[in-house]
């Protein structure tokens, strides 16, 4: 923590300053990192032959850019280069299990059964 001399008391007296308005202690690279793709908005794109497709929005990650393992793990490495490859590599898998959460969801929506005796009621 740093901390302030006074010029009170004759410049004996030390003052700790605070990291940041709250108090609490700065947040880490990792925090950051963590928070940036929590608030990401993920876009689905039409499936191809390798699957779903998904464009990333993200400006901690330098703004939108169709979704890759490799390019996620491109991209942190570039806005955060004081990381731990295992760090990145765990970001990298954290932005997978959201999509894979968002694809779970489609797939859902997808099976769900339509008897056609009530159908054309949800229909209207």
């Amino acid at each position: 923590m740093k901390r302030l001399s006074s010029i009170f008391a004759g410049g004996r007296a030390e003052v700790p300053l605070k990291d940041n308005a709250s108090g609490r202690p700065p947040a880490t690279q990792m925090q950051l990192l963590l928070a940036a793709i929590d608030g990401a908005t993920l876009v689905r794109r039409q499936p191809d032959t390798d699957g779903e497709r998904f464009i990333v929005g993200c400006e901690a990650l330098g703004g939108m850019f169709m979704h890759s393992r490799e390019e996620v793990e491109r991209r942190i490495l570039a806005k955060f280069p004081q990381l731990p490859f295992d760090d990145v590599s765990a970001a990298a898998r954290y932005l997978n299990d959201r999509i894979r959460a968002e694809i779970q969801l489609i797939t859902q929506d997808r099976r769900r059964a339509h008897s056609w005796a009530l159908g054309w009621v949800e229909e209207r």
